[in-house]
């Protein structure tokens, strides 16, 4: 793996250095239209084709639309390749937040601060719309759909248990000592476990130390915190439920099918999950007695409301006349037409107009709470972090949090040190060159 990325990284490095490399050119049809290719990775399963669909009908004077639907990691691979070599990039596509922010940093796309103020009323719109803001005011894209977190909850297993179900204001030290109530032995030998949540950063270890109040950056992402003792009690109350059996081991919920296989089956009773998971969830067991409620109050008094904002990017080296395309593109998609498509079909995430939200809690769908995932985000709202060394430095958050969950022996402190250590140094080295 490391000699392959390694081999990658030379590729592009190689590429980036190219001499005489210069913008692509032949972006008008023999009848005068722009040529427009919009990016679209996963296709259907990932972006509403109807919104696709109406912009070309729309535009079909001026335009000529076509896009890419390749596979999301290839994707971006692919588009990585492209941007370095500076020939045959898409001109508009969407990517993670984390990728958003780097290329952003990287001078590679285009920065639409001055476009989203001029361009959108954006009273309109949640402060998603600013997601990948950086800390100069550059705004690096804009939201394609929001996948959201929050907290799911068998109502059947809490009435099986007796166990109250939760007011809007509860606690993570409720939700855990719910959990230690829900995880018990059925007569027929059936194990159900009180709560499932990952080693990753949105459904692991950012709820928890948001939940304390500490992050692994500082100074503007560029120095480690990983040493502040408050890191060591996030991850000592991360690992906590684990060590006392509360949580499905990996291996027990990988034979499952993952986190929402075991809850649709009745094994777990609550689960960090993130929104796109909720159309599974309803169409594996449509009659499943569930709700969800927004992430708790932490130990800090704090709350947290934390989402991926995969974001639009418009390619810096394309000719004006496609950025300007791309820049109508953006504005239909943000349009309420395109953003009411998007909250009726919701493929991969929710909407960003706060209308189209609206119509998302008034549809019925279940859970009857859906709203939880997203109404907490204009006051409690957080993104993961994105800054410039994310692809490098929060690896080394991951791994140590995935550690901690699979050794119940491990020393907490002790690996929270080593992985500050390799952050140091990480970030060392990035900043440096």
């Amino acid at each position: 793996m490391k000699k392959a990325l390694c081999a990658a990284l030379a590729v592009l490095m190689a590429l980036t250095l190219l001499p005489g490399c210069k913008k692509e050119s032949g972006s008008l049809t023999a009848d005068g239209k722009v040529k427009l290719l919009i990016g679209l990775p996963g296709g259907s399963g990932v972006t509403a084709m109807k919104v696709v669909d109406n912009f070309k009908a729309a535009t079909a004077d001026k335009y000529e639309v076509t896009t890419d639907e390749t596979a999301w990691g290839d994707f971006t691979q692919k588009l990585q390749l492209q941007v370095a070599a500076k020939t045959g990039v898409t001109p508009v596509w969407f990517t993670d937040s984390m990728q958003a922010m780097t290329m952003g940093a990287n001078g590679q796309v285009e920065d639409l601060m001055g476009w989203a103020n001029s361009e959108l009323d954006t009273s309109l719109y949640n402060q998603a719309l600013f997601a990948i803001k950086d800390e100069a005011g550059h705004l690096w894209g804009v939201p394609h759909a929001l996948n959201a977190a929050g907290v799911i909850i068998n109502k059947d297993i809490l009435e099986e248990r007796g166990v109250a179900y939760p007011s809007e204001d509860w606690t993570w030290e409720q939700m855990l000592n719910m959990a230690a109530e829900l995880t018990f032995t059925r007569a027929d030998g059936s194990k159900v476990y009180g709560i499932d949540y990952l080693a990753n950063i949105t459904l692991g270890w950012l709820p928890f130390m948001s939940a304390v109040g500490v992050q692994p950056y500082k100074d503007n992402y560029q120095y480690s915190n990983l040493d502040d003792p408050k890191i060591v009690e996030a991850m000592e109350k991360y690992a906590a439920p684990i060590r006392a059996g509360h949580v499905m081991s990996g291996p027990e919920i990988s034979a499952l099918g993952g986190t929402a296989q075991a809850f649709s089956q009745g094994h777990i009773a609550m689960a960090i999950i993130q929104s796109s998971s909720i159309a599974q969830i309803n169409n594996w067991t449509p009659d499943l007695n569930y709700d969800v409620m927004m992430l708790p109050i932490g130990w800090n008094g704090g709350r947290a409301s934390i989402y991926v904002p995969n974001t639009w990017q418009i390619y810096s080296g394309a000719e004006d006349v496609v950025k300007d395309a791309a820049k109508d593109w953006l504005k239909y998609y943000l349009s309420e037409e395109a953003q009411m498509i998007n909250a009726s079909e919701c493929p991969s995430g929710f909407p960003i107009m706060k209308a189209a939200l609206d119509t998302i809690a008034e549809s019925g769908r279940k859970p009857a709470n859906i709203k939880a995932f997203y109404e907490g985000i204009d006051e409690y709202g957080q993104t993961l972090l994105e800054n410039p060394s994310s692809a490098v430095s929060r690896s080394i958050v991951d791994a140590m949090t995935g550690d901690i969950k699979l050794n119940n022996d491990m020393d907490i402190a002790a690996r929270v040190a080593e992985a500050h250590e390799d952050m140091v140094r990480t970030l060392d080295d990035f900043y440096e060159r």
